[in-house]
């Protein structure tokens, strides 16, 4: 049916076409271009629902597949997000279909105008075409007027329909983005780079909203200019007509007119180059800003980065007791190698203890080797605990009585009776060994080191009772030493734990002083920013009322100037009637030949002048030399038009006779001047508009950049005070740390 409307109206236009109508032209246009927008939304409609039905089955089989008593919670969520994915898909494409709807209904009066001003430019080129043949300079200059103002509204009605475009090309970019970010399974990552490809893609389409406001106004600018040029040039032309006839009043009212238009156009000049310059100054100001922006998030990502690593790096951590060697480049269970060998060497040579701390660890000579013990193993720790420690750290196979009892045994099966009192002495040495390590429960590697080492070669080699006698006393003075450093040792290690709680308990203080600043500062700003944001918000909602009041003006100046074109018509219609022209064209319509067309021409002459009170003499004058230019017209071979236009001329070669018109041209004077008044009203409404919507889009972009600022914000407070408490927390945690440590340490940390 709507191709059937659309064949129909492109024959309509076919036939207005070549019948020259461009009333019946305009209305073929609109009527194709209607049917057409019909055709695309019935498309689009049916594209829609279509969409809907496939939703409605997807969530019938989502339901079905979920409803299955096996499932679990997981696998349901994940069918629901898989469906839910597609149903969202199908829901964001139906967006786009109906802006693309909108954008069709708000573009179909707009192509229709664009089609309808382009017949208005062929029939004022053809106007044109034709009064320059005739040298007629007024009928040049209307036509001049004519065609440059259908070409001005061309160029704003393309512009319009391209800012109409852009809109929903901005709705498209927020419909795509939404449905990116409906993916659950994006990274926060992901996340910004979709919003940050989105905000590019907006500032373009704000870039080239722009320049089409720009080029409206230019338009606008430019027809004002040519229109005034076009004045000008008449006013000159009637001061050389005024000086040809040299009448002086004449003159002078040709030259005040001339002066006149001549200030108004150096005004209009003026004021489109301030124009130009603001707009010059728009387009700096917007590449400044896009430029800001593209370095600020330059250095944000660049901070991100930062960051980033520095996050990667905190989360490289070297365990306690562990040693990164430079030398090596590698991480060591303490010392590295070349350390330990170098600790042997001064061992071996007695300038170093047999226990000795380096690097957070506890180093014992046991044998040719140190065994490695870290110290966070060590601090705080009971006796009991340490023996537990010592023990499995160096693994024997037997425990310390185990050996004990075993030495006795050797020994006094060893021993001759002789030197009983010598055994017995080693005996006593020994078991005051095992007494004060069980009893005393002190940390005692070194010993155990050296007790065990001695006392494994004493059993495994079956040495002589010497070598059993001199192992005891050994033991016992290496017992004496390892009681005492390692007291001391205990007493420096548990200073040294306290002290370090309290310097982690002071830089926990500092932490929580600091993130109290951060919170007050993002409480702050979260404050301003949502002030800021209601403030835009009422900004937008004032914009708009001033963009619906400009719309208002606009629609009233645009009536004015359609009541003053339709009282502009009447009086030419008027002149035409009187100066026979209706007549001629009338008769000539109605299929009369030329001499009776220019006898019924004469008839409402006569009349009309009879009305104005002219002389039968001056009338029969006029009326003669009329027909005298009219019949040398066409003894000539010029047309009906070009013939009855002589006509016109030879009449006003009487001044007597031509002053029955004066009225009529006259009021069609007054009327064109009114007409061109409401004109240039109805532009500087337009332009008022367009300031008006310009500035509400640019409002609603500062609300919408200030809702996202306002959200940040918010968010930024948030992290603020979970980060608070995390460090109020941590202090909690460092004072009773502090109150642990210090409970070990005992009267050396007072």
């Amino acid at each position: 049916m709507l191709l059937e409307e659309i064949s129909e109206a492109e024959a309509e236009l076919k036939k207005a076409r070549s019948e020259g109508d461009l009333n019946k032209i305009n209305q073929a246009l609109k009527k194709r271009t209607l049917a057409k927008s019909k055709l695309q939304i019935t498309r689009a409609e049916i594209s829609i629902a279509q969409n809907k039905e496939k939703s409605k089955m997807l969530e019938y089989d989502r339901d079905f597949k979920i409803s299955h008593p096996l499932l679990d919670k997981k696998e349901i969520e994940k069918i629901r997000n898989k469906y839910d994915i597609s149903i969202n898909k199908l829901h964001k494409n139906n967006q786009g279909i109906e802006s693309t709807i909108n954008e069709i209904k708000n573009t179909t009066t707009l192509s229709q105008n664009e089609e309808m001003l382009l017949e208005e430019i062929s029939e004022a080129e053809a106007e044109l075409k034709k009064a320059r043949s005739e040298g007629d300079l007024n009928k040049i200059n209307q036509a001049l007027k004519k065609r440059t103002l259908a070409k001005s509204k061309l160029q704003i009605t393309r512009a319009e329909i391209s800012i109409a475009q852009n809109k929903e090309k901005s709705k498209m970019l927020e419909y795509d983005r939404d449905l990116q970010l409906s993916y659950p399974s994006l990274s926060l990552e992901e996340r910004r780079k979709i919003h940050g490809n989105y905000s590019i893609s907006v500032n373009q389409l704000n870039s080239e909203y722009n320049n089409l406001k720009n080029k409206i106004r230019n338009s606008i600018n430019d027809r004002k200019l040519k229109q005034k040029k076009i004045e000008y040039d008449t006013a000159l032309n009637q001061l050389n007509k005024a000086m040809d006839l040299g009448n002086p009043e004449d003159i002078n009212a040709a030259r005040k007119l001339l002066e006149t238009i001549n200030t108004a156009f150096e005004t209009t000049k003026k004021e489109i180059e301030q124009i130009e310059n603001s707009q010059k100054s728009e387009q700096i100001k917007f590449q400044k800003e896009s430029l800001t922006e593209k370095i600020n998030d330059l250095n944000k990502k660049i901070a991100e980065s930062k960051k980033a690593s520095i996050e990667k790096n905190r989360n490289v951590f070297i365990k306690s007791g562990q040693v990164f060697s430079n030398e090596y480049a590698e991480v060591f269970n303490g010392p590295s190698p070349k350390e330990k060998e170098a600790l042997l060497k001064k061992i071996k040579r007695g300038s170093s203890k047999n226990v000795n701390v380096m690097s957070n660890n506890l180093l014992i000579l046991n044998g040719e080797k140190l065994i490695v013990i870290p110290l966070k193993d060590i601090i705080g720790q009971t006796d009991e605990n340490l023996n537990s420690i010592i023990t499995a750290a160096f693994d024997p196979k037997e425990t310390l009585t185990e050996i004990r009892d075993s030495i006795n045994k050797e020994l006094k099966s060893k021993v001759s009776n002789d030197n009983n009192e010598k055994s017995e002495k080693n005996e006593n040495n020994l078991n005051t060994t095992d007494g004060e390590i069980t009893n005393d429960e002190i940390k005692v590697s070194e010993f155990k080191s050296t007790v065990k080492n001695n006392i494994k070669n004493v059993v495994k080699a079956e040495k002589e009772k010497a070598e059993a006698e001199k192992a005891a006393d050994k033991a016992a003075k290496d017992l004496a030493i390892a009681k005492k450093e390692l007291e001391d040792l205990k007493s420096k290690l548990n200073k040294e734990a306290y002290e370090k709680a309290l310097k982690a308990l002071e830089d926990a203080r500092k932490i929580l002083s600091e993130k109290n600043d951060i919170l007050l500062a993002a409480t702050t700003k979260a404050s301003k920013e949502a002030a800021e944001y209601a403030s835009a918000k009422a900004n937008v909602a004032s914009k708009k009322a001033i963009k619906d009041n400009a719309l208002n003006n606009l629609s009233l100046a645009e009536a004015s100037a359609d009541a003053k074109e339709i009282a502009k018509n009447i009086s030419q219609q008027t002149l035409d009637d009187i100066s026979g022209r209706t007549a001629f064209n009338n008769a000539l319509n109605a299929g009369a030949t030329i001499a009776a067309a220019g006898a019924a021409a004469d008839n409402a002459i006569i009349s009309a002048a009879a009305n104005a009170g002219i002389s039968n003499d001056i009338i029969t004058a006029g009326l003669n030399a009329q027909g005298a230019a009219f019949n040398q017209a066409l003894t000539d071979g010029k047309s009906a038009q070009q013939a009855f236009n002589a006509k016109m001329d030879g009449g006003a070669t009487i001044p007597a006779f031509e002053a029955y018109k004066t009225n009529a041209k006259n009021d069609l004077n007054v009327k064109t001047s009114a007409l061109n008044a409401a004109l240039d009203e109805v532009d500087t409404k337009e332009a008022i508009l367009n300031s008006a919507d310009n500035d509400l889009d640019v409002a609603e972009v500062a609300e919408n950049l200030q809702s996202i600022e306002n959200t940040n914000a918010t968010n930024a407070k948030n992290n603020a005070n979970n980060e608070f408490n995390s460090a109020k927390e941590n202090k909690s945690k460092a004072e009773q740390d502090v109150i642990e440590k210090k409970k070990l340490c005992s009267t050396e940390c007072e």
